[in-house]
């Protein structure tokens, strides 16, 4: 059964920034902005609704786009062992359309070939079960970056489950004929080092925000623009994407990097979360400050349809599940 924790509805336009209570019993006493709203929907006049948190058991989603997204996977060791398991797990009951691979793949340096043994015991065979025979979309981070980078590509080049046809790059995927998912996937480690709006990855970015014709647009990259953890978010990557990210309607920000779970709101609106529990977990530091924080191991489970984007976290161990969704009115 599930149950609406809280809900917000707001009238059309570009982003506004409301207050939204939810009941502190299962998250705490949180509170956010406005939803997202894509270019398309604010042009067309579509009002946005936001429904809080749900509580409710697994269950099939129904007809859209289903998909995982996990970060920090490259620490060998039971944690990982428990994360994969339970990715194969929900996988069986109901299969994603691919997962997301949300950086540092291979700790605690990067990957040197193509033949690199890391890629058989980091990947193919610790998500080897038929249920996850899916496309693997990339993302590289800083871990990654201490070894040489084209070696995964390269890896991609020799076809399979690995995806990552350049260090940034764009797909698509078709909930329906009328409902169209970009991503775009960002290599923010260079960004993250001293990047400026003059790079040519800001400049791509841009372009393919400001030319997008989809029903909805999600951005991934390791590093979150912001965090209630440790690391607190790159304020150099915050500074050169969240402008973006304002102007062109970005309707969900994944990331990583910091070992655990969250899902905040910025200031602007954004919805952005973090999957960065894929083989350790670390505490959340302030965990008021996002409207979920969790420390133990798990992943994002992400659901698209025309009318909702719905991003639930899953973790080791335990049999809640709690959900967050932006959704479009009529």
């Amino acid at each position: 059964m599930r149950r609406v924790i809280g809900t917000v509805e707001r009238p059309p336009g570009p982003r506004l920034v409301a207050s939204v209570a939810l009941v502190a019993a299962l998250a705490g006493a949180l509170a956010g902005c406005s939803p997202s709203v894509s270019e398309a929907a604010a042009s067309s006049g579509g009002a946005s609704v936001e429904t809080g948190w749900h509580a409710h058991p697994h269950a099939s989603h129904g007809p859209g786009l289903h998909f995982y997204a996990l970060g920090d996977t490259g620490y060998p060791g039971r944690k990982r062992e428990d994360v994969a398991r339970l990715l194969a797990d929900e996988a069986r009951m109901e299969r994603p359309g691919f997962v997301m691979l949300l950086g540092d793949n291979f700790y605690p340096e990067g990957v040197e070939s193509a033949t690199d043994r890391r890629f058989v015991t980091d990947f193919e065979e610790l998500y080897r079960g038929e249920e996850l025979q899916v496309p693997f979309y990339a993302v590289l981070g800083g871990h990654d970056h201490r070894g040489r980078v084209e070696a995964q590509l390269e890896y991609a080049a020799t076809g399979g489950r690995w995806r990552m046809p350049a260090r940034y790059y764009e797909f698509t995927h078709a909930v329906s004929p009328a409902c169209l998912v970009q991503f775009l996937v960002l290599d923010t480690e260079p960004l993250h080092q001293g990047g400026t709006v003059e790079d040519p990855q800001v400049r791509w970015l841009e372009q393919q925000l400001a030319t997008a014709g989809a029903h909805w647009k999600i951005v991934a990259g390791h590093h979150p623009i912001a965090s209630a953890s440790g690391h607190g978010g790159s304020p150099r990557v915050r500074s050169l994407l969240e402008p973006l990210f304002d102007r062109y309607g970005v309707d969900l920000y994944l990331a990583a990097y910091e070992h655990n779970l969250q899902l905040l709101r910025t200031p602007r609106g954004l919805v952005h979360g973090i999957s960065g529990a894929g083989s350790s977990a670390r505490p959340v530091g302030t965990p008021e400050a996002a409207i979920y924080a969790k420390g133990e191991p798990g992943f994002a489970d992400v659901f698209v349809t025309e009318e909702v984007i719905e991003v639930e976290f899953v973790t080791v161990g335990s049999e809640e599940r709690l959900y967050y969704q932006v959704a479009r009115s009529p």
